[in-house]
């Protein structure tokens, strides 16, 4: 398996095998998640994780409202989408507060349905990893699972991360267990080899560090 990370409207992108992320440029809104009808709406049980209808602007909706909410001292979310053969699969994100000074991220995922299994929720965290680690020289990297979500779990601890904390959070019908995990530089460098991704290149990301307020070089 190889990724590689390319240029994509002066933001970096990554491969593995079919399929591809790379963060929501300008053509995110023209294009399908898998399993979207004509015009970009879900089919009625496609997947019971996203809105049933209007999946397509939805997702468009994210990446822009991130964008517009982000600073160089606060990213909202720094939106990757995950393309198999051409369509919308999943999204990666990385979001941070006052970067330039704690070199901490947080990611949070969203993974189709029927890809759900494939190894692709992995492959798609390790190269956001290597994004932040690599190229934003990332000192640690967080994220939260619900309790019950053993999916997301298992992936945060074939990474490699630590268990660091967790809380109660309120929603409308319930209250979710949060669990927080960390995965250090220190031990990303050891286990990374690990990870099943053959190799890994970033290019272009040079170009994007100002708006994450890392100046031109790290």
């Amino acid at each position: 398996m190889v990724a590689a990370v390319r240029p994509a409207d002066h933001r970096p992108a990554a491969d593995r095998r079919g399929a591809r992320t790379r963060p929501g440029p300008a053509t995110a809104d023209r294009r399908r998640p898998a399993g979207a009808g004509r015009g970009g709406t879900a089919r009625a049980g496609d997947d019971p994780t996203l809105p049933g209808s209007g999946m397509h602007e939805w997702i468009a909706r994210h990446v822009w409202r991130s964008r517009a909410e982000s600073a160089p001292d606060k990213w909202r979310r720094l939106s990757f989408l995950l393309e198999v053969d051409g369509d919308v699969a999943g999204s990666q994100d990385l979001k941070a507060s006052d970067f330039p000074q704690l070199r901490i991220v947080e990611s949070a995922s969203w993974l189709g349905e029927r890809f759900r299994g494939t190894g692709l929720g992995k492959a798609m965290r390790a190269m956001v990893l290597h994004f932040a680690f690599q190229a934003l020289d990332a000192t640690a990297a967080e994220t939260e699972s619900e309790e019950h979500n053993d999916a997301a779990l298992g992936v945060t601890r074939s990474l490699g991360y630590q268990p660091c904390g967790d809380r109660y959070a309120q929603r409308v019908d319930r209250i979710d267990h949060m669990l927080w995990s960390r995965l250090t530089r220190e031990r990303w460098a050891l286990l990374r080899n690990g990870y099943g991704l053959d190799e890994v290149g970033i290019s272009g990301a040079e170009r994007c560090l100002p708006m994450l307020g890392l100046g031109e070089t790290r």
